[in-house]
């Protein structure tokens, strides 16, 4: 299993091989259309990330101390950009989410020709994970202390 500075430096290196923006483009519209579906029942306002243009829904499933998300965005280029992210994200500790902020998606210039709405919404997803992070290791916090 990769840890997660192994998968965060895939999605660098796979990125990094793409100079054209028209090219990155079509790469991160390529991963929205694969990423997997998420259950229409999971659609619903609960789940919808606050702050984005897009419609994003962001569903947490929680297990064996780490995260795993399932997400849906009505653009096909958000729902890349959502893809991205949980390459990296999902399968992961609570604590490697918190710790990290995004920011290789910056250093491969994905946010480079992003519309200022855009950018802001992708700043609402992050912030949207890393909350259902931060309340995950919380709880298992608290579970763990009341095993002592």
């Amino acid at each position: 299993m990769e840890t997660f500075e192994q998968k965060k430096q895939a999605v660098v290196e796979s990125l990094s091989k793409i100079e054209d923006y028209q090219q990155r483009l079509q790469f991160l519209i390529e991963k929205g259309k694969n990423m997997p579906k998420i259950d229409p029942q999971f659609k619903m306002d609960h789940f919808l990330v606050p702050g984005c243009i897009s419609r994003v829904w962001l569903v947490p499933q929680f297990k064996n101390s780490s995260i795993t998300f399932h997400a849906d965005a009505d653009s096909l280029i958000v729902k890349g950009i959502v893809a991205l992210l949980l390459s990296v994200y999902n399968d992961s500790a609570p604590s490697d989410i918190m710790k990290d902020d995004g920011g290789f998606l910056v250093d491969v210039g994905v946010t480079q020709h992003l519309s200022v709405n855009r950018r802001n919404g992708l700043a609402h997803v992050l912030k949207q994970i890393h909350a259902y992070a931060g309340a995950f290791q919380k709880q298992t916090q608290k579970e763990n202390l009341s095993l002592v």
